[in-house]
């Protein structure tokens, strides 16, 4: 009788290791799983931050360019207007 009391109180002390082993097996997986997504989280906020700032820079880029572009254009525009204007005044004195 005492070795049948035995067999089942290790029988038992298995079984609880066994699913304490598991239940902590999976907790600790949960931990990891959860401190990955914090991680993957703030990275993420870090990119969608860096590409906020990106994108102020392409428009701030932009609004210089184009600014840039049609003072050209209008300096171009004026240089052109006058030696067209110097042109016809050499061609007036010639004749």
């Amino acid at each position: 009788m005492e070795t049948l009391e035995k067999d089942s109180t290790h029988f038992n002390e298995t079984i609880n290791a066994a699913i304490d082993e598991k239940v902590k097996g999976k907790k600790l997986e949960i931990e990891e799983k959860s401190n990955r997504i914090h991680d993957l989280t703030l990275e993420i906020n870090n990119l969608n931050n860096e590409i906020s700032v990106l994108k102020n820079k392409i428009a701030d880029n932009e609004k210089k360019l184009t600014a840039n572009s049609a003072g050209y254009n209008n300096q171009s525009s004026i240089i052109k207007s006058k030696i067209s204007q110097d042109i016809e005044k050499i061609k007036q004195y010639l004749s």
